[in-house]
Order: structure tokens, then C-alpha cells, then sequence
């Protein structure tokens, strides 16, 4: 098995990389548990003219500050105090951009996600939305700044799957970034139940 290492995400776009990101499988471990998901959906955040990102107009704070490092690092931060949400930085030294992992769907391992939601949800939507997605798997801000090449958590790759069935359109939840709301920078498989909004 291959998994993604930091240099797969260096000195690349978010936004070419986020579509590949697609049909690959994200592995965490918890100790002796592993469970396996494929990623469904993703949305890519630029560094430049995208007022939708952390770090839009070179701001660096204490929370964007992985940003702004080499790419291929967990970026995971807490939203409206209660959900963290998981993403991957991307590109060169000095120019912050990363990709939302929103949604995706479990191929190994449903045993060890909590029975209170599988009692709930169906499978497929177990992982369907990135605050469900962090929760389930269990990955929180103890993950900021680690490498994405580490036991933990870890993407496998799969084939780059073909531009017929992946959709783009609007990312979800940015309407204070204007225009820059309606970018289609928000990436999912076709006719995937795990998918958090059509």
C-alpha cells in the first residue's frame, strides 16, 4: 500500500489538488482500531484573492501560521466553539492554501464508530458533513501542524478518479467572502450518498 507523503502536496495548487484528493482513503488509527473511509468531498481554499480562506490577504495569526509552512500538514481548527474541522495544507513555503476533507464514507471499521450514531444515521452518512467527519474519527486540534505521513491518520492513494464523476460547485457556509462565495472550489464524487449537500 502507498500512502500520501508532504512532498505530494508541495508546490501544488489547493485547487488542482483537491479533486485528486477524491476516492482516496483516509486511515486512522486509534490504538488497536483502524477504520478506513473514502474521501467523498472536498473544498479547496487559495491563498491568494480568496477571501474565503484563513489566511486570505497573507493574514498569519496563531491558527494560520502552519499555513504559511510547507505543505502536506494537518490543519484542524474549532468552528462556532464546537465542531473542528480537518484539513490538509498545500503548496510552497510562504504561500498558504489548504483543502477541506468534507465528507466521506467508511469501508472498514463501522464497528468502531460510536453505537449511539450508527443506532442513528445510515452508513453512508455517517461521515456526511466535516463536523460529523472529525467527531466519528475522532481527530481534533491534537492533530494541527503534524506531518500527513504518520500512523494516526493518513490518506492511502487510489487512482486519480476521471473529470465525468466529479462535480464542482460553491463551497458551503462562506457567504462573507462575496464573490468569492460562488467559486466552485467545492469538490464531491457523483451520486455519492455521503455527500453532505447536492
Amino acid at each position: 500500500m502507498i500512502y500520501l507523503n508532504e512532498t505530494f502536496f508541495q508546490d501544488r495548487s489547493a485547487l488542482d489538488l483537491a479533486p485528486q484528493l477524491l476516492g482516496k482513503v483516509l486511515v486512522r488509527q486509534i490504538g488497536h482500531k483502524i477504520i478506513k473511509a473514502e474521501i467523498t468531498e472536498v473544498e479547496a481554499y487559495l491563498a491568494e484573492n480568496d477571501l474565503a480562506c484563513h489566511a486570505a490577504n497573507g493574514k498569519r495569526t496563531a491558527r494560520t501560521e502552519i499555513m504559511f509552512r510547507p505543505g502536506g500538514k494537518w490543519y484542524v481548527y474549532l468552528i462556532y466553539g464546537i465542531h473542528e474541522l480537518c484539513n490538509i495544507t498545500c503548496h510552497q513555503n510562504g504561500k498558504p492554501e489548504a483543502i477541506l476533507i468534507r465528507a466521506a464514507e467508511i469501508l472498514e471499521g463501522l464497528e468502531h464508530i460510536h453505537p449511539q450514531s450508527r443506532a442513528k444515521k445510515p452508513v453512508h452518512r455517517l461521515l456526511s458533513g466535516p463536523g460529523l467527519l472529525t467527531k466519528e474519527l475522532e481527530i481534533n486540534r491534537d492533530f494541527y501542524g503534524k506531518s500527513i505521513f504518520q500512523n494516526e491518520l493518513k490518506i492511502l492513494d487510489k487512482p486519480v478518479l476521471p473529470p465525468s464523476q466529479i462535480e464542482a460547485c460553491p463551497r458551503i457556509g462562506v457567504d462573507y467572502a462575496r464573490a468569492d462565495a460562488l467559486l466552485p472550489y467545492r469538490f464531491y464524487i457523483r451520486n455519492r450518498l455521503s455527500v453532505s449537500k447536492k
